[in-house]
């Protein structure tokens, strides 16, 4: 029987607790932020991202695996000395990359167009709330290769779109959260699905059948892009 401590038991914790509830010879103990942590076998991270870096921190320092909902922090300088400090307490870290388990079959082209709208009353962190996930799709295309430009092309309050150009491949992202209607596509590949990805990246990684180290520099390249935007949207505004 694995313990696993459960920390952040707000809107998404309240969301997730069932799923680890239907999950196999696992033993949950919901921790508040405050709380002593206890040995376990895995800390869920489920809180805000502000608090990641020193939740995420603590875990370590009670020599707990972590698995981090995403982003794991939002500065790629805070990321890389959670990584190093995990290497020096042999432990590991697992950011959530639900998207790589829908195993999705997306054909990149010379210019890739991505659309993600539906309707959510918190307009902001789009980049994080929603690009995180599509920029963990382009990482193996573009890893090898050098980002030339980032284009801002329009921001309102609920909407971004913009472009990052790799070498001679281009990727328009294009996001509204102003719409009733929910799509979120990648050129032809239809992205939204009902199946339960959360449980099975779970089960697979209290399983240890998942890639560690692919995981860390997805984590890695998503927060560093994000930052790189951030810097450019500041110039744009």
């Amino acid at each position: 029987m694995k313990k696993i401590n459960l920390i952040g038991y707000g809107n998404w914790g309240k969301r997730i607790y069932p799923i680890l509830k239907d999950i196999k010879n696992i033993k949950v103990k919901i921790i508040k932020k405050k709380d002593l942590l206890n040995k376990s076998s895995l800390d869920l991270i489920l809180t805000n991202n502000e608090t990641h870096y020193s939740l995420v921190k603590r875990s370590l320092i009670t020599n707990n695996n972590v698995f981090c909902e995403k982003p794991l922090t939002t500065s790629i300088s805070k990321a890389l000395k959670l990584y190093k400090f995990s290497d020096q307490n042999k432990k590991k870290i697992y950011v959530s990359d639900i998207e790589n388990f829908k195993n999705r079959k997306i054909r990149i082209k010379k210019n890739n167009i991505i659309i993600r709208t539906k309707h959510s009353l918190i307009k902001n962190d789009i980049l994080w709330r929603l690009a995180y996930h599509d920029f963990s799709y382009i990482y193996k295309y573009v890893k090898f290769k050098k980002l030339t430009e980032i284009k801002v092309l329009k921001i309102q309050t609920g909407i971004i779109n913009f472009s990052l150009i790799f070498n001679n491949i281009n990727f328009n992202f294009s996001y509204n959260l102003n719409t009733n209607i929910k799509k979120h596509f990648f050129n032809d590949t239809n992205l939204v699905s009902r199946k339960n990805y959360y449980k099975k990246m779970l089960n697979n990684l209290l399983s240890s059948r998942v890639n560690f180290t692919q995981n860390k520099e997805i984590s890695l390249f998503c927060i560093k892009i994000t930052n790189m935007i951030e810097y450019k949207i500041k110039k744009f505004k």
